[in-house]
């Protein structure tokens, strides 16, 4: 199953999540393999897995240091807690991206980025320098 995060991580298609309402779990591992991750501020997360006992395994644990540097410490606190934590928590790691008011207005943006304009090669390129600079 790992392998299949894995997988999308390096699509050659930009990935993007939308989260609203319960990011639980696996759900935080899928959005953590995307390349853009939004949510409505009603979203909230958690790290499940530590409150049972064993450690995220599908790549959580290694994608979120390097995605979620805006705040390290914090991450490292939400992984080892499996304390809930909300949208302007998520946005102050760099979990997330951007926090819209509604689910459409989150919708209405992502539908919006005009990816589709953009060469396949160019976005795998854009993608794979991006998760380089992050790997090393």
């Amino acid at each position: 199953m790992q392998e299949a995060f894995n997988e999308l991580e390096r699509a050659k298609a930009l990935i993007v999540a939308c989260i609203d309402g319960p990011c639980i779990g696996a759900g935080m591992e899928l959005a953590l393999a995307c390349d853009n991750v939004y949510c409505t501020k009603d979203a909230f997360c958690c790290i499940k897995e530590t409150e049972f006992e064993f450690a995220a395994d599908l790549g959580l644990l290694q994608r979120g240091p390097n995605k979620c540097t805006k705040n390290p410490s914090l991450f490292q606190e939400l992984a080892a807690t499996a304390c809930k934590f909300g949208a302007e928590e998520a946005f102050a790691i760099g979990m997330v991206g951007r926090i819209f008011d509604s689910e459409s207005q989150m919708l209405n943006h992502a539908l919006s980025l005009n990816v589709a304009s953009k060469t396949k090669e160019c976005l795998c390129e854009v993608k794979q320098n991006i998760l380089y600079s992050r790997c090393n």
